[in-house]
């Protein structure tokens, strides 16, 4: 197995520093009340393309930057049977969306 040279290869590392996540995780907080209004279209538009070409079960669906759970949303409105759902944020607040969108 070869190992990655980042001087020689075409791979690229770049360290992402605490201050960049605080800073992310300070954005969607502050814009967490207007998420859906912001991106709800354009991920709805995403996911009719993704997920046209998938079985409608689904063993385990891993949403990384879940946001207010939009995928979760679309998934269920359109029939999609999964056995287990993990969504997860940096975003308490967008977290908190999330969750009171899916009942909890």
């Amino acid at each position: 197995m070869k190992s990655l040279n980042t001087t020689s290869d075409s791979i690229v590392r770049r360290d992402i520093e605490l201050e960049e996540v605080k800073e992310c995780i300070i954005w969607y907080d502050t814009i967490s009340g207007v998420y859906d209004e912001l991106y709800s279209n354009e991920q709805m538009l995403k996911y009719d393309v993704i997920f046209s070409r998938l079985p409608k079960d689904l063993d385990v669906v891993l949403d990384v930057g879940c946001g207010t759970g939009n995928l979760l949303t679309y998934l269920v409105e359109m029939g999609y049977r999964l056995k287990y759902y993990v969504g997860l944020d940096v975003s308490s607040k967008v977290i908190n969306i999330a969750l009171r969108k899916a009942g909890y």
